[in-house]
């Protein structure tokens, strides 16, 4: 597994850039890399890059077994929601099509006083729990 070691951090204020120079080794190989940025990154911005890079030369791919290769592929598994998430995307689809119901009343497109207009507003205040503003 590689580690990253830092062994130089040089700004070229000519091309406005810092130049990280990193020694990554495994205990058996070795090799330098330089990193360019802006001369103003940060250094989380310069830790996650470098982690990044190592990250990749660190990947090991999933073995494959030798013999017969099984090509079938498994379905993807769909997450099921619960009764309390299905509510509340009922309630929000419910509540989002009252809030642009109303903006056609402050149109003047109705009156507000229709019968679909109060029993949508009757539907989002009694469906509406305490959980879905946490």
């Amino acid at each position: 597994m590689f580690t990253a070691i830092k062994l130089g951090d040089t700004i070229d204020k000519q091309t406005q850039r810092r130049i990280i120079t990193v020694k990554f080794t495994d205990g058996v190989s070795e090799f330098n890399k330089d990193f360019q940025f802006k001369i103003d990154e940060t250094v989380t911005n310069i830790k996650k890059a470098v982690g990044a890079y190592l990250n990749e030369i660190n990947f090991v791919p999933e073995t494959i077994p030798n013999g017969t290769l099984d090509t079938s592929i498994p379905a993807e598994v769909t997450p099921t929601k619960t009764q309390a998430e299905i509510d509340k995307e009922n309630w929000q689809t419910d509540r989002e099509t009252l809030r642009q119901t109303m903006e056609l009343v402050r149109d003047g497109v109705f009156t507000g006083a229709e019968t679909a207009i109060v029993n949508l507003q009757a539907k989002v205040k009694a469906g509406f729990k305490q959980a879905y503003i946490a």
